[in-house]
């Protein structure tokens, strides 16, 4: 806890300099310093069987077998205000369908932002992991090629978000551009019985024409406990590591990615994706392969205390242990439609092996979901 406790200290002090150090009693401009920018996803969605997919939230959604649904559908905002010509703030929140399909929100950004020169930005304040370009631009739908955000089954390790500082570099060269990203902060987790405790980042993309390349490596420190607050590991510690490209041979585009982890009683976590489509002026058509997968290793853990309920069945609660493994092979097709809109189609086939319940045992799943989506910026 004494790391959470300097950092917050620490970021206290650094908001408060570069406020007290940059803020102008020029109040005419506020006006036109205000932009405000939105974004949304219009999501129909049919699947022949249950089987889970990725949302455009920060949550998982399981698709129920032989029902038309909307419910992975997302709005969201973006405000920023310029305080002076060196200092600005942002803000990005979304609001859609959690597992109940009732409506949630969340706030993705929310950060000060200062220019120091040179090419530099210093940020204060809560971000999405920059794991992978996906996880960054998970709920913006209208920034990929394809259906669904490229990300792994829990996101970067499953921290969701950082609240810390990030320092940015922009390196322009004779025909090419070079940029650098530090992040270091206090992550937050999806589960509710992970604590993050300190998050570290490292992201360099390399872009020229026809070509980018982006890795990223991160380090992230947790404490892990059981549901009823007894401490499973208290230094508990996730290393990651991700390479993404864009490669374009004349007419046709190539992404691809990779991502693995390696977690300390949560699971690992591991991504590849392989992705061709060929623009066509406004229409780019696109096949898209994907596997991720989880894999679930042995912990010790304390005996729940005397006055916790026993589980069903009298017996030790089950932990996973094993691996579940996901592929999916769709093709597609997006439509422009002008310059803040478009169509897509998507048709996929979905396969998962999970290998982790020791109550179910090794279970197979498999699904034909199709999806058409209206998607823009405002």
């Amino acid at each position: 806890m004494g790391n959470k406790n300097y950092l917050r200290i620490g970021l206290c002090f650094l908001f408060s300099g570069l406020i007290c150090a940059n803020l102008s009693a020029n109040e005419n401009r506020w006006q036109d310093a205000l932009a405000v920018d939105g974004f949304y996803t219009l999501d129909l969605t049919y699947t022949d069987d249950t089987i889970p997919v990725i949302s455009n939230g920060n949550i998982p959604r399981v698709l129920d077998e032989n029902e038309f649904t909307l419910k992975n559908s997302i709005f969201g905002l973006q405000v920023k205000l310029e305080l002076t010509s060196d200092l600005s703030v942002f803000v990005q929140g979304s609001t859609f369908y959690d597992q109940q399909n009732e409506f949630d929100k969340s706030l993705d950004w929310a950060y000060l932002s200062y220019d120091l020169g040179h090419n530099y930005d210093i940020r204060l304040g809560r971000f999405l992991v920059p794991f992978l370009q996906g996880t960054e631009l998970k709920s913006v739908g209208y920034s990929r090629l394809w259906a669904r955000p490229l990300v792994p089954g829990s996101g970067s390790g499953g921290f969701i978000d950082n609240r810390g500082i990030e320092l940015i570099k922009r390196v322009p060269l004779e025909d090419s551009f070079l940029s650098l990203q530090l992040s270091l902060g206090e992550p937050k987790h999806q589960s509710r019985m992970v604590d993050g405790e300190l998050l570290g980042l490292v992201a360099v993309k390399y872009e020229t024409r026809g070509f980018w390349l982006r890795g990223a490596l991160a380090h992230a420190g947790y404490e892990v406990s059981t549901l009823h607050g007894q401490t499973i590991e208290d230094k508990a510690s996730a290393n990651m590591i991700s390479i993404e490209t864009e490669i374009r041979f004349q007419d046709l585009v190539v992404n691809a990615g990779f991502s693995d982890s390696d977690a300390e009683v949560s699971p690992d976590d591991k991504l590849s994706y392989l992705s061709l489509a060929y623009p066509m002026g406004s229409f780019t058509p696109y096949i898209l392969a994907t596997r991720t997968s989880r894999k679930f290793e042995a912990f010790a853990a304390p005996a729940p205390p005397s006055s916790a309920p026993p589980p069903p069945g009298g017996g030790p609660p089950q932990r996973r242990v094993g691996d579940s493994d996901r592929d999916t092979l769709g093709i597609g097709f997006r439509y422009d439609l002008g310059g803040a809109y478009a169509i897509k189609a998507q048709i996929e086939r979905i396969e998962i092996a999970d290998e982790s319940d020791p109550l179910r045992g090794s279970v197979v799943s498999e699904a034909n979901v199709f999806t058409v989506l209206l998607e823009g910026v405002f």
